[in-house]
């Protein structure tokens, strides 16, 4: 029996940690559609929820010209390659996006 509650209370922690990076997905792509310079966006590089929610954003194909990676340390690093811009994925995405989600 512990060692069921130990896994729903891990389970637990896994989906709430998903839900933020998802909610700071939708808060990248947002800035971006709302015309925010991507260096502003950027400017939140080195917090941990932040990082994770812009690789997923570019892994997820929703935004383009930028290259974000992790070097040897861990730490992200961002390679702008153009002007950053949400993808039709990425503006679907925040359609989807709903207001329940956003908690």
């Amino acid at each position: 029996m512990a060692a069921d509650d130990e896994i729903r209370a891990r389970m637990q922690r896994e989906l709430e940690h998903n839900n933020l990076v998802t909610k700071e997905m939708y808060n990248i792509l947002m800035q971006l559609r709302n015309g925010q310079d991507i260096g502003d966006v950027l400017s939140k590089l080195g917090d941990e929820l932040f990082d994770e929610a812009l690789e997923r954003c570019y892994q997820s194909g929703y935004i383009t010209g930028i290259l974000p990676m992790r070097v040897a340390s861990g730490r992200l690093v961002v390679d702008r390659t153009s002007g950053a811009e949400i993808t039709p994925e990425g503006e679907r995405f925040t359609v989807l996006y709903t207001p329940d989600s956003r908690r």
